[in-house]
């Protein structure tokens, strides 16, 4: 509530950016011994690893000229999906473009979401290399 009743006046509440950061307590190798009540084992794709941690998820107010203003930060065991935290947290919010990452390409799920609450979510494209399109037309 602090986050939303404090943004400065000059960030779009009508943009969002979705993004989410491991916290990680120990190797995935290892069984996790701090705060094992909320922690659990997760992968992080980015940095190519198994890990025992927390995900720190952020749905963030835009300005093109600043970093994002914080919205709302949740915090969950490192194996939850981001889709998932979207789904149950997030989805419902009228009004709204999302910006995420590709895990959020799940189409078929966001069909609806621009009739029903007026919102879409964009997300990157993966780059298509026309050389090898190129290649196999002409073989």
């Amino acid at each position: 509530m602090l986050l939303t009743e404090f943004t400065p006046k000059e960030y779009s509440t009508k943009f969002s950016v979705l993004d989410s950061m491991p916290i990680i307590t120990c190797s995935g190798k290892r069984s996790g011994k701090v705060a094992y009540e909320i922690t659990d084992k997760g992968y992080c794709a980015t940095k190519s690893m198994y890990h025992c941690g927390v995900k720190l998820h952020a749905l963030e107010f835009c300005n093109p000229t600043k970093l994002p203003h914080p919205a709302q930060i949740i915090f969950v065991p490192a194996s939850v999906n981001d889709l998932t935290v979207f789904k149950e947290v997030w989805f419902e919010k009228e009004n709204r473009i999302f910006f995420g990452d590709k895990i959020y390409n799940a189409i078929s799920f966001f069909l609806n979401m621009k009739d029903i609450f007026n919102s879409e979510i964009l997300t990157p494209i993966k780059a298509v290399n026309l050389s090898s399109i190129h290649k196999n037309l002409t073989d």
